[in-house]
């Protein structure tokens, strides 16, 4: 008997579990980008997300991504750890990484190229949260899997 997590998938022929969990760890360097966005919309895609779901989720995990980067200690060693679980309801990313997050402390000017990650993950994820300790930065990424207003129609 299929669990309450399985769904039927589009084609109707098959079941598609939605109780899913998988991570990899990357180096934390910008050609790493394209592997994590490709990680994270191919479990998304398994989980039933539509087109538009899978691209919110991808852009919001490679701007967290970006930002570990950009903001987080240079060092040899730095990597991030990816994360991802889907539930029947929600589908949550977990970035790792092991280096300090440095807050800048400047304000950006509006038409400054840069300073919009966190408005932009958080415009394409239910929740983001971002905690610092223990010499890491941990963002956790949420997408529910209902239709939220966001994902709504303007008529």
């Amino acid at each position: 008997m299929a669990s309450a997590c399985a769904r039927r998938s589009p084609d109707k022929t098959a079941n598609v579990r939605q109780k899913i969990r998988r991570s990899t760890r990357v180096p934390a360097t910008p050609g790493a980008l394209s592997r994590v966005r490709h990680f994270v919309s191919a479990i998304a895609r398994e989980s039933g997300f539509t087109d538009a779901g899978i691209y919110d989720i991808a852009m919001a995990v490679n701007e967290a991504c970006a930002n570990a980067i950009i903001h987080g200690t240079k060092r040899r060693d730095q990597y991030i750890e990816v994360s991802a679980f889907s539930s029947c309801k929600s589908f949550i990313v977990t970035l790792t990484g092991n280096g300090p997050f440095k807050k800048t402390g400047a304000r950006r000017k509006l038409d400054s190229e840069d300073g919009r990650g966190l408005w932009l993950m958080s415009a394409l994820m239910d929740h983001v949260t971002i905690s610092v300790g223990d010499g890491c930065t941990r963002v956790v990424l949420i997408k529910h899997k209902t239709r939220s207003r966001r994902s709504r129609k303007l008529r």
